[in-house]
């Protein structure tokens, strides 16, 4: 759904404010921890540099540009995992802990 959401964005050209409105976050290690669990459940917590979906978190390339990711490395697999928790919070609209229900491609 949330990749749905992203390509929606992209298409209604929408896709810069999105990414404008949330600023950069300052990623805690409660986050870490918390954002570490949907990692190992998405690629076993290894960075993957995958051709749809890349980086911990699993972030698909879509989303990756649609919500500002390229402001810290091309692909979410060039990223930290800081910086890819950054990007996966504002597909999330801004929370700080994960909301996945169950392990999917962001």
């Amino acid at each position: 759904m949330i990749t749905l959401i992203a390509t929606l964005a992209i298409v209604s050209g929408s896709h810069a404010p999105l990414a404008a409105t949330h600023p950069k976050l300052a990623v805690t290690p409660a986050m870490e921890v918390a954002w570490m669990n949907v990692a190992q459940c998405e690629n076993g917590g290894q960075n993957v540099n995958g051709s749809v979906y890349s980086g911990m978190l699993g972030i698909s390339l879509a989303n990756w540009y649609a919500y500002g990711g390229t402001q810290f490395a091309s692909t979410p697999y060039g990223a930290t995992f800081d910086e890819q928790i950054v990007v996966a919070t504002r597909i999330q609209g801004g929370a700080p802990v994960p909301d996945q229900y169950a392990c999917s491609a962001w």
